[in-house]
């Protein structure tokens, strides 16, 4: 019971930042969820509460969307998400846990201390939405490497917002589909639609926060969430 408190109370915190900066809630979740309630029970209702906070960006900011920019991503993450869910199948989860928790304190650690001064050259951004799209597989945790693209290629804070959630749509749309196909929300029913109202809530206090607070302050809060997530992860898998 105080597994499930505790996996709610990370769904709020979590997707509020989302709300706020476009990326970050599975990013941030997935790490302290995994010791809580399992891999099995933690990717589903996360990418069913990233899928619900997509849609509610979008109500509000379609017309910020960037549509070329939304296509291009989604087409690359979503070819590589389906390596990442296949390695994620066939390699021994104690081992993908630990290089989680490194890769997820190391990201949070960079975006803090050493920060991209200047834009990264086209075969870097290339290979960052290929990577995006294996760690959404494996972890749910693309939003670390789409965001290097990201904010070189889209101009603004809206049209950034907008564009993340329907970019994130596409690709949750794509991943739901096939835990429905395997089942996997059919033993999770009560604690889905409870994920689902704390998702809309978080969402709602994220958009009313990012109007009266500025995206850099949300974000290094976000980078120290990071942090704290993957030495949690690290902690626990040891």
């Amino acid at each position: 019971m105080l597994h499930t408190v505790l996996f709610c109370l990370i769904i709020l915190v979590t997707f509020v930042f989302q709300a706020v900066t476009g990326f970050g809630g599975p990013l941030i979740a997935m790490p302290l969820a995994i010791p809580l309630v399992g891999v099995a029970t933690a990717k589903p209702i996360l990418t069913l509460c990233s899928w619900v906070t997509s849609i509610l960006v979008l109500l509000r900011s379609h017309r910020d969307v960037n549509l070329r920019e939304t296509v291009k991503m989604a087409s690359v993450i979503i070819l590589f998400l389906f390596l990442g869910s296949w390695l994620f199948e066939r390699l021994q989860l104690s081992f993908l846990l630990i290089l989680y928790g490194i890769f997820v304190t190391s990201v949070g650690l960079k975006k803090l201390f050493l920060p991209a001064k200047h834009t990264p050259p086209r075969w870097l951004m290339l290979f960052s939405l290929c990577a995006a799209g294996v760690m959404q597989g494996l972890f749910l945790s693309g939003g670390s490497f789409l965001v290097i693209y990201a904010v070189n290629t889209l101009h603004g804070k809206q049209e950034f917002r907008a564009t993340m959630g329907a970019l994130w749509f596409t690709v949750n749309s794509v991943q739901l589909a096939g835990f429905l196909a395997n089942g996997l929300f059919s033993r999770l029913g009560h604690l889905s639609l409870l994920s689902v109202c704390l998702t809309a809530l978080a969402t709602g206090i994220g958009s009313i926060l990012s109007q009266r607070l500025s995206q850099e302050q949300f974000l290094k809060v976000t980078y120290w969430m990071l942090v704290v997530s993957g030495l949690v992860l690290l902690y626990n898998s040891l």
